[in-house]
């Protein structure tokens, strides 16, 4: 069980509990927190718990790379990655590692719940939309609206999910300079072209305390991540089908930092992809050249939705409408 923190975070102990609460019958499961930026005291605390091994110097590796050496100083053949603000419920441990180690499953990801209403969903696997626009699936629905049965889903959600080790080191873990956000989906992704799938576990049941933040920073890495797991991902022939949604994201993104006056870390997120863009052509003939099923795979699990970000009504249903239309046949030529 990995767990990366980063400051004084108020749920950390918590998470930590549940995960010493539910490996007391299993003494092989371990606990490692990766310390981020925790504060000395919190630090010192986790040291002297039974059963929990704290790593990293305290430098901010991101999520991303801090998962990543949280995975290399474990030893289990089960991977599970946990949010420093969630909880397990019982079973999930084992419900996600059973599903985990079977042969062709790459990604086991649990039944996210929010805090305040378990049994309300904060995630039944993630969703990635036309323009490369990935979120939380099924927010806000209750439970059994996902149905209560395993089945497999485009996105794993990075709160809490499992992979087996062979599967990790073959995949070669998280793309590091993603820092955070969209690694999970960037993951999920190269497991679905590595020809596994991604599987909903509904009886790994997590409690999160889900919070909402779209400041500037937020929204200029998330939106520079995007684009760069577009571009990593699919294959230039795709690419060249799905630019007009991407040239209509691209001016959204735009005029969305004008509006919200975050437009300079908008243009920052484009001056970092420029400056490591011979680091992303790199990772990109590296995922190009272990894939093992075409573009089709993915294409065919994207969503026309619009980001749950605002209002539902009318004028987005017609947007909607339109980009299924548009999308049956671009995804048709692809």
């Amino acid at each position: 069980m990995i767990l990366v923190a980063y400051g004084d975070e108020p749920r950390l102990v918590d998470a930590v509990d549940s995960a010493l609460e539910r490996t007391a019958n299993d003494p092989s499961v371990e606990v490692v927190v990766v310390d981020n930026g925790l504060p000395a005291e919190r630090r010192r605390a986790l040291q002297g718990r039974a059963g929990v091994q704290v790593v990293g110097d305290g430098a901010n590796l991101g999520f991303a790379d801090g998962a990543n050496l949280g995975a290399a100083r474990s030893t289990g053949q089960v991977v599970v990655f946990l949010n420093q603000d969630a909880a397990l419920r019982p079973g999930c441990l084992r419900h996600l590692a059973d599903v985990a180690r079977r042969p062709g499953v790459g990604l086991a990801t649990a039944s996210v719940r929010l805090a305040d209403d378990p049994g309300l969903l904060n995630s039944a696997g993630n969703v990635l939309n036309v323009f490369g626009h990935s979120w939380a699936g099924h927010l806000g629905e209750p439970a059994e609206a996902a149905g209560l049965v395993e089945s497999d889903v485009l996105l794993a959600s990075g709160c809490c999910f499992a992979v087996s080790r062979s599967v990790w080191n073959d995949l070669g873990g998280f793309f590091g300079p993603l820092f955070m956000y969209y690694e999970d989906a960037e993951l999920s992704l190269r497991a679905h072209l590595s020809g596994l799938t991604v599987r909903y576990v509904p009886d790994a049941v997590v409690v999160h305390h889900y919070r909402t933040n779209f400041g500037a920073w937020k929204i200029g890495l998330a939106d520079r991540n995007r684009r760069a797991v577009l571009f990593t991902t699919f294959r230039t022939r795709t690419l060249l089908l799905l630019s007009p949604l991407l040239l209509v994201a691209e001016v959204g993104s735009l005029a969305h930092g004008v509006v919200h006056r975050h437009l300079r870390a908008t243009l920052g997120g484009w001056r970092w992809l420029l400056r490591h863009r011979r680091l992303l052509a790199a990772h990109r003939r590296t995922v190009q050249r272990r894939r093992r099923t075409s573009d089709a795979t993915i294409l065919a699990r994207m969503s026309t939705a619009l980001p749950p970000l605002g209002s539902s009504g009318p004028a987005n249903a017609r947007v909607e409408r339109v980009l299924r239309a548009v999308w049956r046949l671009l995804s048709g030529a692809a």
